[in-house]
C-alpha cells in the first residue's frame, strides 16, 4: 500500500511495485476489432483512490520518477491524480466516482500517451532537426515527415530480412542439390522475389511498406516450409 511521505507531501510507492500491480495481461479489454487483421494498443488512465492522492512513484534510489509506463505490444498506462480543481461526483448508490478532469489533467494524460505511442512504434525525436520541424504537418502524435521516415526505415528493414531469407534458402539448396522443391515452394520463392523487386519501384512509402510485408512473408514461408525442414532433418 502507498506510504505517506511528509517531505513530498504525498503518498509514495515504488515504480517497480506499481508495474507489478499493473498485470496488463490479466486485463480483459473487450474490443470488436478483428485481432487477426489489426494490432491492438491499449491506453489506460489509472486514478488512485482519493485516500491515496496525490500519489508519487519513486525509482530505485527513492527519487520521484515518471508515473507512466509503456508495455511492449500491449500499450501504456498513465497514473493520474486529478488536480484539486477537478470535481468529483459520487453517483447515488454507486461505488465508482466520476471525475470531471480539467484541461490540465487531460493535457498531462495526452502528453504521456503521445510519448508512449512514439516509444511503442520506435519513433524518437531526432536531435539533428530543429524543434520547429517536429510540428510541421502534424498528424496525431507523429508529424507526417516522421511517419514517412518511419515507413522508409520499416521498408528497408523488411526488404533486408526478405532478401536475407531468400539468400539463405538459395545457399541451403546449393548445398543440398538433391533436395526436391515442390511447385508450391517454387511459386512462393518466385512471388517473394517479385515483391522484393516491386518494393523498390512503389513510388510511395505506404505502397512500398505493403509490398515489403508481402515479400517478407513469402520469403519466410518458403524458408520455413515444413516439407523442406522435414527433408533437412530427416533426408531419408
Amino acid at each position: 500500500a502507498p506510504e505517506y511521505n511528509a517531505g513530498l507531501g504525498a503518498f509514495t510507492m515504488k515504480a517497480e511495485t506499481m508495474q507489478r500491480l499493473l498485470l496488463v495481461n490479466d486485463w480483459k479489454l473487450n474490443t470488436f476489432v478483428n485481432h487477426r487483421q489489426s494490432k491492438i494498443l491499449n491506453f489506460v488512465v489509472l486514478i488512485p483512490s482519493k485516500e491515496h492522492c496525490p500519489l508519487v512513484l519513486l525509482d530505485d534510489n527513492g527519487q520521484p520518477t515518471s508515473s507512466s509506463f509503456a508495455f511492449p505490444e500491449w500499450g501504456g498506462v498513465s497514473v493520474l491524480c486529478p488536480r484539486e480543481a477537478s470535481k468529483t461526483q459520487q453517483a447515488q448508490g454507486g461505488s465508482i466516482p466520476s471525475y470531471f478532469l480539467s484541461a490540465g489533467d487531460l493535457t498531462e494524460v495526452v502528453t504521456a500517451f503521445t510519448m508512449q505511442i512514439r516509444q511503442l512504434l520506435g519513433i524518437t525525436w531526432s536531435l539533428a532537426t530543429p524543434p520547429s520541424w517536429h510540428y510541421v504537418g502534424v498528424v496525431g502524435p507523429v508529424p507526417y515527415w516522421e511517419m514517412d521516415l518511419w515507413h522508409r526505415q520499416l521498408v528497408a528493414k523488411m526488404t533486408g530480412q526478405a532478401i536475407q531469407a531468400t539468400v539463405k534458402l538459395h545457399q541451403l539448396l546449393q548445398q543440398l542439390p538433391a533436395m526436391p522443391v515442390s511447385d508450391g515452394i517454387a511459386y512462393t520463392i518466385a512471388r517473394g522475389i517479385n515483391y522484393i523487386s516491386k518494393t523498390s519501384r512503389s513510388g510511395f512509402y505506404s505502397f512500398a511498406l505493403e509490398r515489403a510485408q508481402v515479400a517478407l512473408k513469402q520469403s519466410e514461408n518458403a524458408f520455413y516450409d515444413e516439407s523442406l525442414l522435414a527433408q533437412l532433418y530427416f533426408p531419408e
